[in-house]
């Protein structure tokens, strides 16, 4: 991973194999069901489209959710964590701390805090005609096409010049996600003199962070080989098809989605 480290390298992030099932599901949707085509190098980690993901970008997100910031941790707070996603500015930040360690949550194939991802995803398919009842059994189906002894680590990059997509959309955070207070203009990124503690809060937002047409780019790394990830692709995708999805609810989403993207 490290040696694939370049030019707009942002960070890293991990998860568990729960985590990344939703996130599959995403992509396969999109995909598959709604018809939109999407770049290799993409993840979707939220459900795009959500209406709470308005902000244009990181400054609006913290004039509306960082009035009042607690003196230790924020962003553990539901109402914060649904809105960003925490990079590690390398591999082995926080070595030596017993949080925050991005290799540990692949190892250990967990995360930092739970998320309901399966009642999370619903509403999305929902809105494509799906039930909850139909969701919880692909769901329990699906659970057993992975393997759940390792998780993902998602290598992160900014397709755009000087960090530009990043400086709209992320802010330098310091301990519990609060606005670091001596890096603001992000110049961290290319300071090789700074501090590794301090890490990137991407802010969720359909029109840029989870659109898979934006700059962000994404290479996701698992404990698959090829062949298991295309069966595993393969198999989820069989299982996603034979559900009974509405043309006209599935028109509508594609609609919304592309009014956000294109």
């Amino acid at each position: 991973m490290i040696a694939h480290e370049g030019e707009g390298f942002l960070g890293y992030q991990a998860g568990s194999s729960t985590v990344r099932l939703f996130q599959d599901m995403l992509g396969i949707l999109v995909q598959k069901v709604l018809g939109i085509s999407l770049p290799e190098d993409f993840v979707f980690l939220r459900v795009p489209g959500d209406p709470a993901f308005k902000y244009e970008n990181a400054t609006d997100f913290l004039k509306e959710k960082g009035q009042n910031i607690p003196p230790t941790s924020w962003d553990t707070q539901p109402y914060v964590r649904e809105h960003l996603i925490s990079l590690n500015m390398n591999l082995y930040q926080s070595y030596n701390a017993p949080w925050d360690l991005t290799p540990r949550y692949y190892l250990e194939n967990t995360t930092w805090t739970y998320a309901n991802v399966r009642e999370i995803i619903k509403p999305f398919f929902a809105s494509l005609g799906i039930e909850g009842k139909s969701v919880d059994g692909l769901w329990s189906q699906a659970l057993d096409l992975l393997p759940h002894d390792r998780g993902y680590i998602i290598q992160f990059f900014d397709n755009t010049w000087d960090y530009t997509f990043s400086k709209h959309h992320a802010y330098i955070a310091h301990s519990g996600g609060k606005p670091h207070p001596a890096y603001k203009n992000h110049q961290i990124l290319t300071d090789p003199t700074a501090s590794n503690f301090p890490q990137i809060r991407l802010v969720m937002a359909n029109r840029s962070t989870l659109n898979p047409f934006s700059s962000l780019r994404m290479k996701r790394y698992d404990g698959m080989d090829s062949e298991e990830r295309t069966r595993y692709e393969s198999n989820l995708s069989s299982l996603i098809a034979k559900l009974s999805f509405d043309p006209e609810k599935v028109n509508k989403a594609k609609e919304r989605l592309l009014d956000f993207w294109v």
